[in-house]
């Protein structure tokens, strides 16, 4: 059956099968000391037969052993550190002084005395919530694009087995064309089956997607080498095509490629905004009440960014 269905798909009206919008990046994630970076595959499928888009990503799990600078907790808040040493120092001392004046201000017993640490501290928290919402805004646009770039599969770059399992050997023999740079550069190997289940229940031809590590990514050049291939359950199963259908495809517009930016641009604002909330979480218990004193309006209007965001992206 397998073999049928590549024989239909390389008699349509298109050599391309399927495009593949493929990116590693590292990603922001916060911590209690400050935040790191993390690698992640983002991937957008389109599958032109059927004109299925979809949007996934993966997180690259690394070994503790082996990971880079970047991938320890609080790796960012100490770059930050090096990059702004004098904003580093007035953070801390303002820290201090908050500390010092909240204590004054339990101990006061004149009512003058308190007044005056009142507003001390009110000047005081407005510097520390400014402050640290600079260094909050830095570490959560830290995240970048390792590598991207766009394919255009035919139906020669996909792996046809008879039954796609939930792993594939590590020395799986790849198809020639572009599946050697999808594995090397994306970790990622599309394989063609006429079932999607180990039990071969004949069901329609779908296109699954298999996931590893890349082989390289910043500061370690060998990451993905030797491991074996996982099944993508959550982005599986795609329609292609099945004899049924013979090789006509149904009519639509593909995807506009300005859409597909404007989507991955959107879901990088919410990520954005949200790890400014997480980060806030995850600060001292200082810096906490003076953004709560000061900065309650910016809290406010980043959850509502975050809710807004979240939902669907009005379209032009």
């Amino acid at each position: 059956m397998t073999t049928s269905v590549m024989n239909l798909l390389r008699q349509a009206r298109t050599t391309t099968v399927l495009s593949v919008n493929a990116s590693v990046r590292l990603v922001v994630v916060p911590d209690r000391l400050g935040g790191h970076l993390v690698p992640e595959v983002v991937v957008h499928l389109t599958s032109l037969p059927r004109r299925v888009a979809i949007l996934g990503r993966h997180r690259v799990a690394l070994e503790t052993i082996q990971a880079p600078a970047w991938y320890q907790e609080g790796s960012l808040r100490r770059e930050f550190d090096i990059v702004h040493p004098h904003m580093s120092a007035l953070l801390t001392d303002l820290t201090s002084r908050s500390e010092q004046y909240l204590a004054g201000l339990r101990m006061g017993e004149r009512l003058d005395e308190v007044e005056a640490f009142g507003r001390a501290l009110s000047v005081i928290h407005r510097e520390l919530a400014a402050a640290d919402r600079m260094r909050r805004g830095w570490i959560a646009r830290r995240g970048y694009e390792v590598r991207g770039c766009a394919f255009d599969l035919a139906p020669d770059d996909l792996l046809s087995l008879e039954h796609c399992p939930a792993a594939l050997a590590s020395d799986t023999r790849l198809p020639k064309g572009v599946a050697p740079k999808l594995s090397e550069g994306y970790g990622l190997l599309f394989v063609v089956s006429g079932s999607n289940s180990e039990e071969g229940a004949g069901e329609p031809t779908t296109l699954h997607m298999y996931r590893r590590s890349p082989h390289s990514l910043p500061e370690i050049p060998e990451v993905g080498v030797g491991r074996m291939w996982q099944r993508d359950d959550i982005l599986g199963g795609i329609p292609l095509i099945d004899e049924a259908d013979g090789a006509s495809f149904p009519s639509g517009n593909l995807p506009d490629p300005d859409d597909q930016v404007r989507d991955v641009q959107w879901s990088e604002t919410i990520a954005v905004a949200r790890c400014q909330l997480e980060l806030l979480e995850a600060s001292d218990e200082y810096v906490k009440l003076a953004v709560s004193h000061e900065r309650i309006e910016e809290v406010a209007a980043l959850r509502e960014e975050v809710g807004l965001l979240a939902g669907p992206r009005p379209r032009r």
